[in-house]
């Protein structure tokens, strides 16, 4: 690891008391403050996976997972916010040119909103495309200067593109704060995407998994340590001790697992398989997490005093991985393999 990566790693575990301070109001404001913002780019997060020579720090994901999962230690949707529009950098990179990263990447910071599955409707016109579609719930579109998703035509191909602000309006309109991740509605009405700002074939469904997977890892090593700060200084119990270490277990199988498939991400080129295949991993890492988070919020729910409290802050606004969403994934992936149509 270069001194870069340690860097930005130790900068966001220094951000994550701050964080955790703020979290509540962070939750009922939907997003957090304009002052920890400015923390946030000071500290380099949107910059650490844009290319050297567009001002960034040119990191890896791998890198980039570890300082997510510290900044989840201190509130899981700033991480979640952070991450989603940084990790853009990196389809972003591999999809579009050098001038046109340029353009995207302005002051060397990748700010560029996820679009929601799912995907959008594409059209070609005179030089680009124009895209259609209305999706709520996308994290970071309040901080974002651009928005990238996936489109399909008409005959089922698939683009990648990237949307300046103003060709797309933002809505509160689903009312979703997503617990503070800065979500809010994103409308394409014919937006008109340059050709340049566009790739044929898709964008990477596994990296916007992988960072997901971190804030799921970031909130389950939190809630390791403070189970773990709750029963030291007595005599745990046969069964405390045996809660205790299974969400160790748990949590660090889950953050091995998000680091192999962050290492992974660096292999190239990667089939529409491989791609998947890496989003499925993502999502066993989120599922490894979750279930350390749901045992010991059961397990400090039913104990009585001081343990209340604990389980109330490790569920409280705070969802599991998407079912639905992982069932397309799946089966997607299964069409791959056994190379079948939908």
């Amino acid at each position: 690891m270069t001194d870069s990566a340690e860097a930005l790693i130790a900068r966001a575990r220094e951000l994550a008391p701050h964080l955790r301070e703020h979290r509540q109001q962070t939750a009922q404001r939907g997003a957090h403050s304009a002052q920890t913002d400015a923390l946030l780019r000071d500290a380099g997060l949107y910059r650490a996976l844009v290319p050297a020579q567009c001002g960034g720090l040119g990191l890896d994901l791998a890198t980039f997972v570890r300082a997510v999962a510290e900044l989840a230690q201190g509130c899981p949707a700033t991480a979640w916010c952070v991450g989603s529009l940084a990790a853009s950098a990196l389809t972003i990179t591999a999809r579009l040119g050098a001038g046109e990263q340029a353009e995207v990447f302005e002051g060397g910071e990748a700010r560029c909103a996820p679009l929601s599955s799912p995907p959008a409707i594409a059209a070609p016109t005179a030089g680009g495309w124009t895209i259609d579609a209305v999706r709520a719930g996308c994290v970071g579109a309040r901080f974002a200067t651009h928005c990238a998703g996936e489109a399909v035509t008409d005959g089922g191909e698939r683009i990648m593109f990237v949307a300046p602000r103003g060709a797309f309006a933002l809505s509160d309109e689903d009312g979703a704060g997503l617990l503070g991740a800065g979500a809010q509605t994103i409308a394409l009405k014919g937006a008109t995407i340059d050709a340049r700002f566009a790739h044929r074939g898709g964008g990477d469904d596994s990296i916007q998994q992988t960072v997901l997977a971190a804030v799921f890892v970031g909130a389950a090593l939190a809630a390791v340590e403070r189970y773990e700060q709750l029963v030291r200084g007595a005599t745990p119990d046969a069964d405390t001790q045996r809660w205790l270490g299974a969400g160790i277990g748990r949590t660090t199988a889950a953050e091995l697992l998000l680091l192999e498939t962050a290492e992974l991400h660096a292999a190239a080129p990667r089939t529409r398989e491989d791609e998947l295949r890496l989003a499925a991993m993502a999502r066993e890492s989120m599922k490894l997490a979750w279930q350390a988070v749901l045992e010991l919020a059961r397990i400090a729910g039913a104990q009585r005093g001081r343990f209340e409290p604990l389980a109330r802050e490790l569920v409280g606004g705070w969802g599991e991985p998407s079912i639905p969403a992982e069932e397309i994934l799946l089966r997607e992936l299964a069409r791959e393999r056994l190379r079948v149509e939908a």
